[in-house]
């Protein structure tokens, strides 16, 4: 099984509503989710089930790779919207579905994830896209120090 984790692209200093949630992609994020979107051409997602901060940005970043999930299952999750690390850990064990999940996030939590379960300090910075490898069957078997990271991207713009 594997777990996805994306930290949302760049984004604007400020949103018009002056609200953090509201935050745009800055241009050199839509270039940068432009990128990643060609990477990930590279990989056959099947059975994913994507998880969603439902920010602005996070749903932005999203919308510049979701063909690549055709039959994925996408919820946008308020949860996520600058969760702790113990809180989308929370959300992984408790979730019954086992299929491979993406995770589009923001830091610090995204990256502390990333670090849990792999045993490497990790900092995931924009547009960063994460692979980890588990052997478990059920994500609620996913624990510290038990993924393997198969493939790290970050767009360079």
């Amino acid at each position: 099984m594997n777990l996805y984790l994306i930290r949302h692209a760049k984004t604007e200093k400020t949103a018009i509503s002056g609200k953090d949630f509201d935050r745009e992609l800055a241009e050199k994020g839509r270039l940068q989710a432009e990128i990643l979107n060609d990477y990930l051409k590279e990989f056959d997602f099947k059975n994913v089930d994507i998880w969603c901060s439902d920010a602005m940005r996070t749903k932005q970043t999203l919308s510049f790779i979701d063909t690549h999930f055709p039959s994925a299952n996408i919820e946008f999750k308020n949860e996520l919207y600058l969760a702790s690390a113990k809180a989308i850990r929370e959300l992984i064990w408790n979730s019954t579905n086992n299929r491979d999940l993406l995770i589009i996030g923001h830091n610090e939590g995204i990256s502390e994830v990333a670090s849990y379960f792999t045993g490497h300090e990790v900092h995931l910075k924009t547009a960063t896209f994460l692979q980890i490898h588990f052997s478990a069957e059920n994500r609620q078997e996913w624990s510290i120090d038990l993924g393997e990271m198969n493939s790290i991207f970050r767009p360079k713009v």
